[in-house]
């Protein structure tokens, strides 16, 4: 159980870090489309795009890669990767 459990947060912190260099090519190609040749624009906007892109796909990597890693917990710890998952987020 404890290695499950260790394997499961390095997993985590792994993908939190491929979704965020996902998230920002995304973020990207996407402010490139909607601000490519204007002069005049709410610099924040991009980041925040960011912020909200990042923190979706975030997310849902989390559950789901939780529930793979842990879904097969048995007994007492059945399901314990959906209280992970939201402690996490």
């Amino acid at each position: 159980m404890g290695g499950k459990l260790i394997v499961w947060i390095f997993a985590m912190r792994i993908l939190m870090i491929l979704t965020s260099l996902v998230s920002y090519f995304v973020n990207d190609i996407i402010s490139k489309a909607a601000f490519a040749g204007k002069k005049e624009f709410n610099f924040e906007h991009p980041l925040t795009n960011l912020v909200w892109i990042t923190s979706l796909v975030s997310i849902g990597v989390t559950f789901v890669a939780s529930y793979y890693l842990l879904g097969d917990l048995t007994g007492s710890y059945a399901g314990l990767w959906m209280p992970l998952s939201i402690i996490i987020s």
